[in-house]
């Protein structure tokens, strides 16, 4: 054979042996990759995959099956991350004393149970060849790196997956449970660090032997920060670890140097010291997940948000802190971004025509749109530039308005102000009807009669959302109330339906707190535009005439454009606006009604 066949022989014996060596690197990885995007540190990959590489090793052996003994090592494992995720999600225990701990346990248990089962506490029995796996799982863990690079590039829970890590608290106000997308990326990574573990004990080899992992955990989540928590570059990194674990297989009594060959100690060491090398040259470049390691209840308690919804995909998030920081700087310092001036709102998007808006101008205007959102929510500017900037942080990266409204108005500093005695709108002169309660009372009506099925309203309702939930049924008496058709102007005296309508929910909500009105408003608002929508057209029509109505009480709503009385206008931009800018004009027009009933009533 001459030395250009050797040298192809020996290539692709390399090859093969990376590829088969970097498979239970990779299972680890990738499960590593969907604990820590979901922001839970997962050190416990090592004792995750020698549980797995025990019961592959155990059931497969029992049962003459590579197959069922896969899938016991994934249960093993799953069961193991449930115990785990048991102190670190639910008890918020420290994560890396948890996982130190898992750790420990495998590494104990694991030599117990083979004593058991098998009367040796170092090695279960070796398993015939076709009890073992050949090439299958090298084909499965490469078609699960593309299943998890699309999954969580292109669909809505893959977002959460990286929400949960990212921005936790903007996820659980979409009214998704981080705890529990929590949950299930520690019990997925279980289980895949299970698999790989069991690609050890039947698959590379033909047997469970005690703390067979060797580290491999270890060197998972290296790969796994090589690769910067994302699939793709993890594998490759994986690849390289393997590549070099195959190179101190192949050169293990090899002479290197002189006439006697390497020890094989020094060989062995290898792949290793080849892991410490590359964290130590790049784990400082690398960005964990927002965050990792922080328990959900100290994310939430800084930021105050319960429900979010309307989650969009995310940018890269590293390049944009030092953007936002600026723009939250810039709003809180006074100043003032370049917003459009041809538009009924603030947006995201250049005002001039041509015009490419930065990063950082289209994050100072989120955070201008923020600030006055929270201003006609709370009646006052933010205070807090940590939790301000979170939700700027949470609108530059894809969260709708109305999800970033419904968390100011289920928050608990909402709540706060609602239960305040200081903020109810009760009457100062007794028979006399508070202007707030008036104007709540005649918007529901008007909302109300736009509704298939309207609310039913009962004293409780009256009370602050810290007491009660809103019940749904059918409305007793509907109201009824014509408008024109479009192009026409539409009458400011609503029917009489309506004005009884109005008369009743003046006296249900008379002695209901300020915020409380704004809040069940505003819900009111929601199912309307939510009833709508499915037809554009309907919901233009609607939003035009209640716009030029409401315009004609005298109220400034911000911006001149806002204050324009010309039906065509508001139609046309309506349907040339998406659901989420519309939504938020409708709440924000609310909120801005209430508020100047409220001012009116501190004049008198």
């Amino acid at each position: 054979m001459n030395e250009s066949n050797v040298f192809f022989l020996t290539l692709s014996t390399v090859i093969g042996s990376t590829l088969r060596v970097s498979t239970p690197l990779l299972f680890a990885a990738l499960g590593g990759i969907l604990s820590e995007r979901a922001g839970v540190i997962n050190i416990a990959l090592e004792g995750l995959m020698l549980v797995g590489a025990f019961a592959g090793a155990s059931v497969a052996f029992y049962t003459h099956s590579p197959v069922l003994g896969a899938l016991a090592a994934m249960g093993a494992g799953i069961v193991l991350a449930a115990f785990y995720a048991l102190f670190v999600v639910k008890l918020k225990a420290d994560q890396i004393v948890a996982g130190t701990a898992i750790n420990l346990l495998a590494a104990g248990i694991t030599p117990f149970l083979c004593k058991i089962l098998f009367e040796s506490g170092t090695a279960t029995p070796t398993l015939p060849i076709a009890d073992r796996f050949q090439s299958a799982p090298i084909w499965i863990v490469w078609g699960l790196v593309a299943v998890v690079f699309l999954w969580m590039r292109f669909t809505a829970s893959g977002l959460w997956l990286q929400f949960a890590g990212e921005h936790p608290e903007a996820l659980s106000t979409a009214g998704i449970r981080v705890s529990r997308v929590r949950w299930l990326a520690v019990l997925a990574s279980g289980a895949l660090a299970g698999l790989g573990g069991a690609t050890l004990s039947i698959f590379l080899s033909s047997s469970f032997s005690r703390n067979m992992t060797a580290g491999r955990g270890f060197m998972a989540l290296a790969a796994m920060i090589f690769g910067k928590w994302r699939p793709l570059p993890t594998a490759a990194a994986c690849l390289f670890f393997g590549l070099a674990d195959a190179l101190q297989i192949r050169l293990q009594g090899v002479v290197l140097f002189g006439t006697e060959p390497v020890p094989v100690q020094f060989i062995q060491i290898l792949p290793y010291v080849v892991t410490v090398l590359v964290l130590a040259g790049f784990v400082g470049k690398s960005r964990a997940p927002q965050s990792l390691g922080i328990p959900l209840s100290v994310l939430l308690a800084t930021s105050g948000l319960t429900l979010l919804s309307g989650c969009s995909r995310s940018g890269d998030f590293a390049a944009r802190l030092n953007q936002e920081f600026e723009a939250i700087k810039i709003v809180f310092e006074g100043g003032r971004s370049p917003l459009a001036k041809n538009s009924p709102i603030p947006t995201g998007s250049s005002a001039s025509a041509g015009a490419v808006s930065t990063e950082a101008q289209r994050s100072a205007e989120n955070s201008e749109l923020l600030r006055e959102l929270y201003r006609v929510v709370f009646l006052r500017d933010p205070s807090d530039k940590s939790m301000f900037g979170s939700y700027v942080d949470s609108l530059n990266q894809g969260a709708s308005l109305e999800g970033l409204f419904n968390g100011f108005t289920h928050s608990g500093e909402y709540r706060s102000l609602e239960l305040d005695p200081a903020t109810q709108a009760r009457a100062e002169v007794a028979g006399s009807v508070p202007k707030v309660v008036q104007v709540f009372g005649e918007e529901l009506a008007q909302l109300e009669s736009n509704l298939p099925e309207p609310t039913s309203f009962r004293e409780k309702d009256s009370l602050p959302l810290a007491e009660i939930e809103m019940p749904k049924g059918v409305f007793d008496t509907p109201s009824e109330i014509s408008f024109p058709a479009p192009g026409t102007s539409p009458g400011t005296t609503p029917s009489a339906k309506a004005q009884v309508s109005a008369a009743r929910y003046e006296k249900l909500f008379a002695k209901a707190s300020v915020f409380t009105l704004k809040r069940v408003l505003s819900d009111e608002a929601l199912q309307v535009i939510s009833a709508k929508a499915k037809k554009p057209g309907q919901l233009a029509d609607w939003y035009a005439q209640w716009v030029v109505r409401t315009n004609s009480l005298g109220v400034d709503f911000g911006l001149p454009l806002r204050n324009r009385s010309d039906l065509k206008f508001h139609h046309d931009w309506a349907l040339k606006s998406s659901q989420d800018r519309l939504t938020w004009e409708v709440l924000n027009r609310l909120q801005r009604l209430l508020n100047a009933a409220i001012d009116s009533r501190r004049s008198s």
